[in-house]
């Protein structure tokens, strides 16, 4: 047909080898993802909490500092994994959800460190 343009739409067989693919790029990122949310959930409480010394403030904010690195490193390493992927397999849900999740977990620290740059309520 003159004017169409065909799209790839990948079989049943071809469809489980790209979710096989997919679990296997994201599974070592997912990994290290799943505990994050708790550490994350009790460093924004930590950091919400008035009071407590300069030392713990300091501490905390180091604790965050670095913790934020970690997630920046595992994003930069996840975008490597999946540079040069195929789109077929770079478009699979299971690569865009790790890749959300990652950029979630970035967000929330960066909040996270906003909130202990400002002036502390001690």
């Amino acid at each position: 047909m003159a004017g169409t343009v065909a799209h790839y739409s990948p079989g049943p067989n071809e469809r489980l080898r790209l979710a096989r693919e997919a679990k296997l790029i994201t599974r070592p990122f997912n990994e290290i993802i799943a505990p994050w949310e708790d550490r994350i959930v009790t460093l924004r409480v930590k950091s919400n909490r008035s009071g407590g010394t300069e030392e713990q403030w300091i501490d905390l904010g180091e604790e965050a500092y670095l913790f934020a690195r970690a997630i920046d490193d595992q994003k930069a390493a996840f975008a490597e994994a999946t540079r040069l992927l195929p789109p077929e397999l770079a478009n699979n849900m299971r690569i865009a959800n790790t890749r959300r999740a990652l950029h979630s977990a970035a967000q929330a620290l960066d909040s996270i460190l906003n909130v202990l740059a400002a002036p502390q309520r001690h």
